[in-house]
């Protein structure tokens, strides 16, 4: 069961974080990917300096992981763990995803759908009107 409730927590996590980075990521996944690339280039002739930093940050990321794992442990009799557990995964992986894949900038992504939205409610307004019209 608690894998179940794992997979349900990481796909809504996903979905959520996905859907949320979609709508507020800084620019287009292709212009994110090529400034992942260019950064990646630019640290990669630097690579010795920036070792040790990479290093000593990897290093606390992965105590806390292993000291928020323990705290877990000991929470497994809680019956949401494996869901939150699966939420947070999912979440990361879904943020990741979005802002990555993202097809335009959030603006743009948000100025859309507000311009789709407005041409809904207008053509929902029309029908509604001819529908009363034709009531009368």
């Amino acid at each position: 069961m608690e894998q179940h409730d794992f997979i349900k927590g990481a796909l809504v996590g996903g979905a959520v974080a996905g859907i949320f980075a979609l709508f507020f990521a800084p620019k287009s996944g292709k212009a994110l990917r090529d400034d992942i690339v260019e950064g990646y280039n630019s640290i990669n002739e630097h690579t010795h300096d920036y070792a040790d930093d990479i290093k000593e940050k990897a290093n606390d990321v992965k105590l806390k992981a292993h000291e928020f794992i323990d705290k877990m442990r000991g929470i497994e009799h809680h019956d949401n763990h494996a869901f939150m557990i699966g939420g947070i995964s999912g979440a990361v992986i879904g943020a990741l995803a979005g802002l990555l894949l993202a097809p335009q900038s959030g603006n743009k992504l948000r100025e859309k759908l507000g311009d789709k939205y407005e041409d809904i409610y207008d053509k929902a307004k029309d029908t509604y009107e001819q529908m009363q019209k034709k009531r009368t």
